[in-house]
């Protein structure tokens, strides 16, 4: 699985410290997302098709997403969104699902997975993972 990690606040650690900790065997280079009082790092491992047209963070106009896990119900999501599922990467579901269902789209999310999201309009952060995780 990938990992990524943020930091919210006027006192934040560097990107690259958060890079740096986030090492394992087989993550790609760390990417990374700031604004004024957030900053996301993440680091990609390659486990599925989709994965390869991941690049996260991920962002959009109104949120910019880290993900790490798998949705299990790709299919139906993507029915629910309007989008095709074959060749999407989660990470673009997931931003589809926040950009329609806000803070509960979590809720429309089956199988291992964590997210952070941050919400540029609200200036909040969400936090989220499946309910075994």
């Amino acid at each position: 699985m990938s990992a990524f990690a943020g930091a919210a606040g006027h006192r934040r650690p560097e990107a690259e410290t958060l890079g740096a900790a986030l090492a394992r065997p087989g993550l790609a280079a760390p990417r990374a997302w700031q604004a004024p009082g957030v900053l996301l790092v993440h680091r990609q491992r390659i486990s599925t098709p989709e994965d390869r047209q991941e690049a996260q963070p991920t962002a959009q106009p109104d949120w910019v997403l880290a993900f790490d896990g798998r949705l299990d119900n790709r299919a139906d999501l993507a029915r629910s969104l309007g989008m095709r599922a074959q060749g999407q990467p989660d990470s673009a579901l997931i931003l589809a699902a926040l950009s329609r269902w806000g803070a509960r789209a979590p809720r429309h999310l089956i199988g291992p997975f964590a997210i952070a999201a941050w919400n540029r309009q609200a200036g909040r952060l969400l936090l989220a993972r499946d309910a075994m995780g």
